[in-house]
C-alpha cells in the first residue's frame, strides 16, 4: 500500500458519486482461472472514455509484485499478477466519473478502495510556498483532502519559512508539519477559508523547536489533538467544538477563542494536557466552562502551562482535574503569571519552573492539592480563609496577596523568601515559612501557636505580626527588622493569646512606629543596645505589652531608649530584679501599667523616663508574680497636658507605688486626681497650678517633694495625704487650701494665708502627727433639733492653735448647753489670734475655754459660776483582784461634766473601768497595770478645774495556781525533731493578777521558752511548767511527756502505680527503690512480686510491692500493678496474589 493512501478496510467514508458495486472485494479465490479486474465508465455521452474515469492510473502499475494495469477507450482495465504472488495487494483507485467494477480473482486476496473525487491523503512535496489546491505541490498530484485523511508537510527539507494558503474550504483529519533539514524553518497555514477537522483531528509538529502558525479558522465537532515536540500556534478565532488535547510539544494561543467554541456548561476535560504544553501568548482568561484534565487516563503524568511574557496575567477559571483515573501534575513555565481561580482537584502535585502561579482572584476559590515544587513564585490571592496542607519546596518564593487568610501547615523548605502584600498569612508549623527572608508589606503574618526560629523577618510600612494561641513566638536572632519610616503592628486576638518576640527588634528610624494592639499580650523578651537596635517609637493601643528586658523597646547605642505612647491597653514591665527602662512615656488614652516580675518574689522598682499625660486615667498595680513587699514604677519629669487621673492600686499580696519626678503642666491650669488603694509619690517639686484631688489611697511627698502651687488639696474619706517624709514638716503655702474627710500623715503647718477646711460639707479631717495652725481654719457647725454636728480636726499629736478660726453655723437656733467638738488632739497648745464665731441670741455667749482642754466650743448663759472641787479623791492600796474606788464632790453652775484620767490619759468605761465620766470611778477587779496617778477634770460652760492626784497602789503576795496536762504525747517530725511549748503543757493555770510568764524545764531547774526533742529522746520525760505573775509570784506543776516516732520512711524511685504492656517480654525489670527514715537514715527495702497467671506472656497481671520498715515499726509501701494484654493481631507475609 502506498504511504498516505488508506485501504478500504480502514473504513474511510466515500464522497462523490454513488458506486454500483462494493468499494472493496477481499477473500480467497473460489475457482481457478485467469485473474482480471475490469473498470467500465458509467459516464454518459459518446465521448466518454474509460481512461477518463481514473486519475493516476500509472500508480497502479507501480505496485510491487504484479503486472501493470492500463486503460483504453475500448477495453476494460486489467491488472495481471504474477502466478507466484501470494501477498495481499491493495490498489487504491481514484474516481472522476461513475464506474462499474468487476473482479476476477484466481488465487489470493484483492482489496480495492474506491475514493470519492478529491478525497485522500496528500504529501506536500516541494520546498516552496503555495496554494493548498495546487496539485503540482503535492506528491503524485494528490491534494490532501477529506475527513480522516492527512495533509503531510513533514517529509521535505525547507530552506526558508514556508506558507501554505488555504484557498478554499476543506476538510482534513490530520495536519503534519516538519522539516528534514537544518536549520529548522517554520510553516504557516494561512488564508481566509475554513479548515474543518474531522476524523480524529490531529495537528502534529514533528520537529522539536519548529513553530507552526495556523492562520486559518478551524471548524469541526471532534476537537483537536496536538502531537509532536514542536509548537503549534493557533491565530484565528476557531469554531471547532470538543476537547483540545495536547500530548506533545506546545499548543500556543493568544485568545480563548483559539480553542474553538467553549462548552455551554462546565465541562471536565475540555482541555487535556498529557505530556504537552498549553502556551499563553497574550493576556486573557480561558472560558470558565473549559475544564482541564492533566496526565493520562491511567497512571501518572504531567501537563505544562506556559505564560510567554512577564507582563501577562492569564487565568484558568475552570477546574483542573486528573484525567480519568490517572494522577495528573501541573508544571507552570514561562515568565508570566498563571491564575487558577477554581478549586482544582488534580492530585499529582505542582511544579513552578518560572514566572508566577497565583491561586484565586481575591476570591473564595482558587486552590490546589498536593505538594508544590517552586522555583519561581507561588502566590495566594484568596478573600476567605484557606488552608494549604501541601509541602512547598524549591528555590522559589511565596507571595500572600489576597485579602483573606491563608494557613500553611507543612514543614516547608522553599528558600526564595516570603512576601505578604495583603490579607493574612497564617503559619501553623514552625518551619512553614521555609528558609528565605520574610517581608511583610501591607498585610499580616500570623504565628499560630508555634515558635519560629527562622527565617529572618522584615516588617514594612503597614505590616502586622499577629500571634494567636499561648505559644506564638518569633525568635530568630537580630530580627524582626523594621523598615525605615515603617508603621508596623504587633497584634493578638483572644485574651489568652501571647505573641513573644524572643530576639531584639532591629533597625527602623526616628519616624518608624510599632503599634501593639489586640486583646492578648505581646512579650518582648530580649533587648538591644547595639547601634542597629530599633530606633523608632512605640504605641500601645490595646492589649498588654510585656517588657522582659530593660532595652526591649530598643536603645540604639545604649543612650537612646525609645519612647512609647499609651493609647490604651496595659504596659507590663517584668524584669525580676527591677530595671531602668528609661523610656519616655506619653499617655494619650486610658491605659494601665502592670508592674510585674518574670519570677515570683518581692516587689522591685521599674524606672522610666519622662511622663506626659492628658485627661486620661493611668492605672498602675502590681503584677501577679509580686508576692510581697512594695512594687514601684518611677518616672522622671512629668508634664500634665490635661486633667489626668492616677489610679494606683495595691494587690492582695503587695503594695504599689507610682513615683513621679517634678510635676508640671502645659497650657492652662491642670487638675490631678489620685484614686485607688496604692500610693502616688511626688519625688520632686509639683508646680502645676490646678487642684489636687485625693480620692483613694495615698498621695505622698518624697523627701524632696513639694506641692506649693496647687490651690486646693482635697483628701476624701479613706484617702491619705502623706507628707511625713518632708524634712522639717510640710507647710501649706499662702493661697492653698487643705480640705476633705481623709487623713494627713506627717507634721503639718497651715501657714499664713493658707486655709484648713475639713469636710466636704461637714466632716472630719485627721492628722496623724502634729498640726500647727497659723493661717485660716474654716469650720462649720449645724444644729438639727437635738442633733449637733460640726467639722472636726483630729490630731494624733500636738495641736497648736494660731491664726484665725472662722466658724459658720447652719440649721436651728443655738441654745445654752450646745457643745460642738471642733478639735481632738493628744495635746493642745497655743491660741487663735482671731476667733470669728457665729452670732448668738441675746443672753448667750460662746465659751471657748475648752478649746485647749478638749477642743470644743460651747454656748453658755451669761453670769454662770465655774466649777469648784469640794472633795478631793483619796489615794488607796488594793490587793490585786479586789476593787478600787475614787470619788469627788464639786459645785458650780450646772451641768457639770467629769473626765477621769490615769497618768494623764483619759479613761473610758469598759473592761474593769466604770464611771469614767462621773464623780465616782470604780476599778473592779484591780489588775497590776491599774496602779498609777488618778485625777479628774470637772468642767462647765464657765470654766474647768482639775482635782488633786490620788495614787492607786497594787499589792500581790498570792502565787499563781498552776495546772498541767497529766500526760502528753508528741511525735517526731520528718526532720527527727519535735518542739514543745508551755502553752501545750498548760491546762488552765490562773492567777489573781494574771500570769505574765510561762516556761518549761526537763530537769526542774533550767527553764526555757520551749523544749526540743530528737530521736535519742524517744520515751517518757517529766516536764515541769513554771508560771509567774506580774508581782514575781510563781508556782510549778509537772506533766509526763511521751516522745514517739510515728513517721514512716520515705520511699524514693517508686514506679508509676499502673503500667501495661503487650507481651511479658516487654515488661522491664523492677527498679531499685530506696528508703530514708527520719531517725534511722537509710532503711532496707523488701521487694515482692506476684503474677496472676505465672509464666503467661499474653494475659497476666503482675503486682510488685516495695516495703520499708524502720526500727520503730513504721512502714512505708509502694505498689505497681502491671497488666500484660496482647491486643496485636498476627501479621501474615508471603500471601499469593489473586488468580482470576
Amino acid at each position: 500500500m502506498q504511504p498516505g493512501l488508506p485501504s478500504a478496510s480502514r473504513g474511510k467514508p466515500h464522497h462523490g458519486s454513488r458506486q454500483d458495486r462494493p468499494a472493496s472485494a477481499r477473500g480467497p479465490a473460489r475457482r481457478p482461472g485467469c485473474s482480471s479486474l475490469s473498470l467500465r465508465t458509467q459516464s454518459p455521452g459518446p465521448a466518454a472514455r474509460a481512461a477518463d474515469a481514473l486519475s493516476g492510473a500509472s500508480r497502479l502499475a507501480a505496485v510491487a509484485g504484479h503486472h501493470s494495469m492500463a486503460a483504453s477507450a475500448s477495453a476494460p482495465f486489467q491488472a495481471l499478477f504474477s502466478p507466484g504472488h501470494t501477498q495481499p495487494v491493495t490498489m487504491p483507485i481514484r474516481m472522476k466519473a461513475k464506474l462499474s467494477l468487476s473482479v476476477c480473482v484466481c488465487i489470493g486476496l484483492l482489496a480495492l478502495s474506491l475514493l470519492p473525487a478529491g478525497a485522500g491523503d496528500g504529501r506536500w512535496a516541494v520546498d516552496a510556498a503555495g496554494n493548498w489546491s495546487d496539485t503540482t505541490k503535492w506528491a503524485g498530484g494528490v491534494v490532501a483532502d477529506g475527513a480522516g485523511y492527512t495533509a503531510d508537510f513533514s517529509t521535505i527539507d525547507i530552506t526558508g519559512n514556508r506558507t501554505v494558503t488555504l484557498d478554499s474550504d476543506r476538510t482534513i483529519g490530520t495536519l503534519k508539519f516538519g522539516d528534514t533539514g537544518s536549520p529548522i524553518r517554520a510553516w504557516t497555514l494561512s488564508g481566509t477559508n475554513t479548515l474543518t477537522l474531522s476524523g480524529s483531528p490531529t495537528i502534529s509538529a514533528v520537529v522539536s523547536g519548529q513553530t507552526i502558525s495556523i492562520f486559518v479558522a478551524l471548524a469541526g465537532t471532534e476537537g483537536l489533538t496536538k502531537t509532536g515536540p514542536g509548537t503549534v500556534t493557533l491565530i484565528k478565532a476557531n469554531s471547532y467544538t470538543g476537547p483540545s488535547v495536547i500530548l506533545e510539544g506546545a499548543l500556543e494561543i493568544s485568545s480563548d477563542s483559539h480553542l474553538g467554541t467553549p462548552p455551554a456548561s462546565a465541562t471536565p476535560g475540555n482541555i487535556v494536557i498529557n505530556g504537552g504544553q498549553l502556551s499563553f501568548k497574550g493576556q486573557f482568561d480561558l472560558h470558565p466552562n473549559r475544564g482541564v484534565a492533566l496526565g493520562p487516563q491511567t497512571g501518572s503524568g504531567a501537563g505544562t502551562v506556559h505564560i510567554a511574557t512577564s507582563t501577562y496575567v492569564d487565568a484558568i477559571p475552570g477546574i483542573i482535574a486528573n484525567n480519568g483515573s490517572g494522577t495528573g501534575a501541573l508544571v507552570k513555565t514561562g515568565p508570566g503569571t498563571l491564575v487558577l481561580s477554581a478549586d482544582n482537584t488534580y492530585s499529582g502535585g505542582t511544579t513552578i519552573s518560572n514566572g508566577s502561579l497565583r491561586l484565586g482572584t481575591n476570591s473564595a476559590t482558587g486552590s490546589i492539592l498536593g505538594n508544590v515544587t517552586n522555583y519561581a513564585t507561588l502566590a495566594f490571592n484568596r478573600s476567605d480563609s484557606y488552608t494549604f496542607n501541601g509541602v512547598i519546596s524549591g528555590t522559589g518564593s511565596l507571595v500572600q496577596m489576597g485579602s483573606g487568610t491563608v494557613t500553611l501547615t507543612a514543614n516547608n523548605t522553599y528558600s526564595g523568601g516570603t512576601t505578604i502584600e495583603a490579607g493574612t498569612l497564617r503559619v501553623a508549623h514552625a518551619s512553614a515559612l521555609g528558609t528565605g527572608a520574610v517581608t511583610v508589606k501591607v498585610g499580616r503574618l500570623e504565628i499560630a501557636n508555634v515558635n519560629i526560629t527562622s527565617p529572618s523577618l522584615i516588617l514594612s510600612n503597614g505590616a502586622t505580626l499577629l500571634g494567636t494561641g499561648t505559644g506564638a513566638k518569633y525568635s530568630k536572632s537580630s530580627y524582626p527588622s523594621i523598615s525605615a519610616g515603617a508603621a508596623a503592628t504587633l497584634a493578638t486576638e483572644a485574651a489568652s493569646d501571647q505573641l513573644e518576640i524572643g530576639s531584639a527588634i532591629r533597625n527602623g528610624d526616628s519616624s518608624s512606629v510599632i503599634t501593639v494592639s489586640g486583646n492578648g499580650a505581646v512579650l518582648l523578651s530580649a533587648g538591644a543596645t547595639a547601634s542597629d537596635a530599633y530606633a523608632g517609637s512605640w504605641v500601645l493601643s490595646s492589649g498588654t505589652l510585656r517588657l522582659a528586658d530593660a532595652n526591649a523597646l530598643g536603645n540604639p547605642g545604649g543612650s537612646s531608649p525609645r519612647p512609647i505612647t499609651l493609647q490604651g491597653g496595659t504596659l507590663e514591665p517584668r524584669v525580676s530584679a527591677g530595671a531602668s527602662y528609661n523610656n519616655n512615656v506619653t499617655v494619650s488614652g486610658d491605659a494601665a501599667i502592670l508592674a510585674n516580675r518574670i519570677t515570683t518574689g518581692a516587689g522591685v522598682t521599674h524606672v522610666f523616663g519622662t511622663l506626659s499625660i492628658g485627661s486620661q486615667q493611668l492605672s498602675v498595680s502590681p503584677g501577679p508574680n509580686v508576692t510581697s513587699g512594695t512594687m514601684g514604677v518611677s518616672f522622671g519629669t512629668t508634664t500634665l497636658t490635661g486633667d489626668p487621673t492616677f489610679n494606683v492600686t495595691n494587690s492582695a499580696s503587695a503594695s504599689m507605688d507610682l513615683i513621679l519626678g517634678a510635676v508640671g503642666e502645659s497650657g492652662v491650669a491642670r487638675t490631678l486626681t489620685k484614686t485607688g488603694s496604692g500610693r502616688l509619690i511626688f519625688s520632686g517639686a509639683a508646680t502645676y497650678t490646678g487642684d489636687t484631688v485625693i480620692n483613694g489611697g495615698t498621695l505622698a511627698l518624697g523627701s524632696s517633694g513639694s506641692i506649693a502651687t496647687s490651690p486646693n488639696i482635697s483628701v476624701a474619706a479613706g484617702a491619705t495625704f502623706d507628707v511625713a517624709a518632708v524634712s522639717g514638716g510640710f507647710s501649706l503655702a499662702s493661697g492653698q487650701t487643705l480640705k476633705g474627710d481623709g487623713t494627713v500623715n506627717g507634721n503639718v503647718t497651715v501657714g499664713s494665708g493658707a486655709t484648713l477646711a475639713p469636710g466636704a460639707s461637714i466632716g472630719t479631717l485627721t492628722f496623724n502627727h502634729a498640726l500647727t495652725l497659723a493661717g485660716n481654719t474654716q469650720m462649720e457647725i449645724n444644729k438639727a433639733g437635738s442633733t449637733l454636728t460640726s467639722d472636726r480636726v483630729v490630731v494624733g499629736s500636738t495641736l497648736t492653735y494660731g491664726g484665725t478660726l472662722n466658724v459658720t453655723a447652719s440649721g436651728d437656733t443655738l441654745a445654752a448647753g450646745d457643745t460642738f467638738d471642733l478639735f481632738d488632739a493628744a495635746t493642745f497648745s497655743g491660741a487663735f489670734a482671731t476667733l470669728n464665731l457665729p452670732t448668738l441670741p441675746g443672753g448667750l455667749i460662746w465659751d471657748t475655754s475648752y478649746l485647749n482642754v478638749d477642743g470644743t466650743i460651747r454656748v453658755a448663759s451669761a453670769g454662770g459660776v465655774p466649777p469648784t472641787i469640794t472633795l478631793q479623791p483619796a489615794s488607796t492600796n488594793v490587793t490585786c483582784g479586789q476593787a478600787a474606788y475614787f470619788a469627788i464632790a464639786a459645785t458650780g453652775t450646772e451641768p457639770l461634766s467629769f473626765q477621769w484620767k490615769r497618768n494623764g490619759q483619759n479613761l473610758s468605761d469598759g473592761g474593769n473601768i466604770s464611771g469614767a465620766t462621773t464623780s465616782n470611778l470604780t476599778i473592779n477587779p484591780v489588775g497590776w497595770d491599774d496602779a498609777g496617778s488618778y485625777t479628774v477634770v470637772v468642767t462647765n460652760y464657765y470654766g474647768t478645774t482639775t482635782s488633786d492626784a490620788a495614787t492607786l497602789s497594787v499589792s500581790d503576795t498570792t502565787p499563781p495556781t498552776p495546772v498541767c496536762h497529766s500526760e502528753l504525747t508528741r511525735s517526731l517530725g520528718a526532720d527527727g525533731t519535735v518542739t514543745l511549748t508551755p502553752e501545750e503543757v498548760d491546762n488552765g493555770s490562773s492567777d489573781n493578777c494574771g500570769i505574765t510568764e510561762r516556761k518549761l524545764s526537763r530537769n526542774g531547774t533550767d527553764f526555757y521558752d520551749s523544749l526540743s526533742f530528737g530521736c535519742t529522746d524517744i520515751g517518757q520525760h517529766t516536764i515541769t511548767l513554771r508560771v509567774k505573775d506580774a508581782a514575781g509570784n510563781q508556782a510549778t506543776c509537772t506533766s509526763t511527756l511521751t516522745v514517739a516516732d510515728t513517721t514512716p520512711p520515705v520511699l524514693s524511685g517508686c514506679p508509676p502505680p499502673t503500667a501495661s504492656y503487650q507481651c511479658l517480654a516487654d515488661v522491664p525489670a523492677a527498679p531499685t527503690v530506696t528508703a530514708q527514715d527520719n531517725c534511722d537514715g537509710q532503711v532496707a527495702v523488701a521487694f515482692n512480686e506476684t503474677q496472676s497467671n505465672p509464666g503467661s506472656s499474653c494475659n497476666n497481671t503482675i503486682v510488685r510491692t516495695w516495703t520499708a520498715t524502720d526500727s520503730h515499726s513504721n512502714t512505708a509501701t509502694c505498689t505497681q500493678t502491671i497488666t500484660v494484654n496482647d491486643t496485636t493481631a498476627p501479621q501474615i507475609s508471603g500471601c499469593p496474589t489473586n488468580v482470576i
